[in-house]
């Protein structure tokens, strides 16, 4: 599991999530940093105080309470306060701190609400130096990670992602699946092998796609990992999303590059109907240096 991780918190119920599930995801005597960012675009009110010096001294006894709250057991809990622009404060204070996870609530306060929406998302899964974990305020409570599930396109940015998954199937027991999604044959024109049709050569692909699941599962079992690998088809972020959901998967682990057809599905657009549609938690693994 994760040796470090940092938590940025609004003190609201999404971020309790976070916490909550990053415990599950630290090694048994790892440290939880959790972090309160008194962002520099927006400064507003909190628990009803209007002074800055006030609205620190009242964010630090929150991550008091927090740090009390969360202080047990074999676990360290470490608070800070910092100011700025979110995701720099973020970014610096994982570089700093030699934090390897962050994990992050998708929703929260005004002011650190939008910590994964819109550019500050875009900029916090894109470029943070470690893996960053996106937590729904849908997580029930105390779920434990039973399953997990690694998209993949094949290319080889994304076996830096399977790596994490395979780390984490191996240490949490749980049960893997590996998942690619083949999208329509439409989209493959500019794929096309000389002489082949459109429909030949999506036959073709699938049935390499096919070939490589099969090698990285029969991997993984060899190395006594209970999994199962899975092709589907679709809008990517409908397939996963309903397969996450019908088979109750606990974590969705994926990578952020991957080829033409599929390698928008981790950018834009894509991206964000990719983590907003899923309802569990979905770790995003950088696939190239920060």
């Amino acid at each position: 599991m994760f040796r470090k991780i940092l938590i940025p918190t609004d003190f609201g119920p999404c971020s309790d999530r976070a916490i909550e599930f990053a415990k599950r995801m630290a090694s048994p005597n790892g440290t939880l940093r959790l972090l309160y960012v008194l962002d520099e675009g927006v400064v507003l009110p909190f628990d009803g105080v209007l002074d800055v010096g006030d609205l620190e001294s009242s964010a630090m006894d929150s991550l008091k309470k927090l740090e009390k709250r969360h202080g047990r057991g074999k676990l360290k809990i470490e608070i800070a306060l910092k100011e700025g622009a979110v995701h720099e404060a973020v970014f610096k204070d994982i570089r700093e701190n030699h934090c390897d996870l962050c994990v992050a609530g998708s929703h929260g306060r005004k002011g650190l609400r939008r910590l994964l929406l819109g550019s500050v998302a875009e900029r916090l899964v894109r470029g943070a130096p470690v893996p960053v974990c996106v937590v729904k305020p849908t997580l029930p409570k105390g779920r434990k990670i039973k399953k997990i599930a690694f998209a993949t396109d094949f290319s080889d940015a994304s076996f830096i992602a399977f790596e994490t998954f395979r780390h984490l199937a191996h240490e949490s027991g749980a049960k893997g699946y590996v998942l690619h999604v083949l999208e329509d044959a439409a989209w493959m024109a500019d794929f096309a092998i000389p002489t082949a049709t459109v429909e030949e050569n999506w036959v073709k692909l699938r049935e390499h796609r096919k070939t490589q699941m099969e090698d990285l599962v029969q991997g993984l079992r060899s190395e006594r990992v209970r999994v199962e690998g899975k092709l589907l088809s679709g809008q990517p972020w409908n397939a996963l999303s309903s397969f996450i959901k019908k088979n109750e998967v606990d974590l969705l682990v994926l990578g952020t590059h991957g080829y033409r057809g599929l390698d928008r599905f981790f950018m834009g657009s894509v991206a964000e109907k990719t983590l907003r549609m899923v309802e569990a938690p979905v770790l995003v693994v950088p696939t190239s240096p920060q």
